[in-house]
Order: C-alpha cells, then structure tokens, then sequence
C-alpha cells in the first residue's frame, strides 16, 4: 500500500487528494486493513472494492515520504532489521521473536524532539509515529492513533535494562486499558508535526520498509484526509 501510495503521489503530487485505492489483504501483518474493517478474505474484500465506498483517511510524511499505517525510529525498526533476516517464519510470530531479540541487544539514543506543543530532550528507546494504532500485527505501538482525525500520535520513552524492556512488550500488545503508553517515562502525544534529531544516528523505517538504516534528523507532518480509501 506504501508504495502505491507514494507512486500515485510521484504522478499526482501529494498536495491533492489521492485515490481511490482498493486494498487486497495479501501482506504479513495487514495493520491498516483491519483498521479500516476491511475483511481478510479475498472475495470479500474484492466485494468491498466493487462496492465503491470510500473513506478519506490521513497521511503522514517524514523526510518526503508519504506512509499510511506508521513509522517508526530505534527499537521498531532496528526490530525490523532483525525479522527481515527470517526466512522461515512468517506472520506475527515473527515480529515476536525479532521483538525478543532486540531488547536482548538492548538499544539507546539520545535524541531532542520538538513538536506543536511540546518538547524533549534525553535518552530514548524508542519513537513511534502512528498514523494506525497497530504494527506488525500484534504491537499497538500507538493505541489512540486514529487515521482520521487529522492528527499524527507518536509515542517515545526510554527503557535502560532489558527486563524493563521485557516488561514492556506484552503490554505493547494491548489496544485498551494496561497499554504500554501508561507506563510511566512512556508518553504518548497527538500532534500536526514533530522533528526529531538523534545522536548517534539511528535506523527509520515507514510502513514496515526500513528507508534509512542509520539517519540523525527526521522531520515528520500529517497530510489532513489526503487518501481516498475503499471499505466496507
């Protein structure tokens, strides 16, 4: 979807509303599908399709780079350097074991982030930008992200040990109450933009594609109900 998201908007320009676009549940974790209550069957979400409903939905954009489910820097996407070298396991256990190895290496920057309203500067573990609530199919990595609310909810924090991290995990995977972002030197913010440098560098990645495996300045923006999108 990322791809044919950030095509259309290569031949378009991203400042015009893009789409309609018709989604076929065919990839691993499927994050933005479920969010948008697309069915996973394939007859059924070609019916959705045929149906032509539509809803605007937003965009986020780091670095001219348009995504529609999340982004992400340090701990996700250094875990996502870590399943792509998987080959035999598929799906969500996937990104489970890979989750487990990366708090095993046990990561850290430190990085200064600004945003419309706020500011920090200090040790961080993790910095997750969502557009969608979930990632890799199991993380609620930003749980009160809501694709059409105008709004990019990122959350970041810093965890120095690996049995915090451990601690952490299983409560990443609640979508509601006890979620990870209740955790205290976990913060969780709606904003219409955030910048974020890091030191040292760091990997990124966008929909689950890591662009930049080691970078030090990101510069994130929600583009306001810019895809058209068909669902039930």
């Amino acid at each position: 979807v990322s791809e044919v998201v950030n095509g259309l908007a290569d031949a378009l320009g991203s400042d015009r509303p893009l789409g309609p676009l018709g989604i076929m549940p065919v990839g691993t974790a499927n994050d933005i599908v479920d969010t948008l209550g697309i069915p996973r069957h394939l007859d059924a979400a070609a019916q959705v399709i045929a149906t032509g409903r539509t809803r605007q939905i937003d965009l986020g954009e780091v670095n001219g780079r348009l995504f529609v489910n999340n982004s992400a820097i340090g701990l996700e996407p250094f875990v996502t350097l870590i399943q792509q070298r998987f080959r035999r396991i598929q799906g969500p256990p996937r990104y489970l074991l890979a989750a487990l190895r990366g708090i095993a290496a046990r990561p850290r920057w430190n990085m200064r982030l600004e945003w419309d309203g706020g500011e920090y500067a200090g040790p961080v573990t993790l910095v997750a930008v969502g557009n969608g609530p979930r990632s890799g199919g199991l993380f609620y990595m930003a749980p009160h992200a809501d694709p059409s609310d105008g709004r990019l909810t990122f959350v970041y924090g810093f965890r120095a040990g690996r049995l915090d991290l451990l601690r952490l995990l299983p409560r990443t995977m609640r979508p509601g109450p006890g979620s990870y972002v209740e955790m205290d030197g976990i913060s969780e913010v709606h904003a219409r933009w955030l910048r974020v440098r890091i030191d040292p560098s760091a990997p990124a990645h966008a929909d689950g594609e890591v662009f930049a495996p080691a970078i030090e300045e990101l510069e994130y923006q929600v583009l306001p109900a810019r895809l058209q999108v068909l669902v039930p």
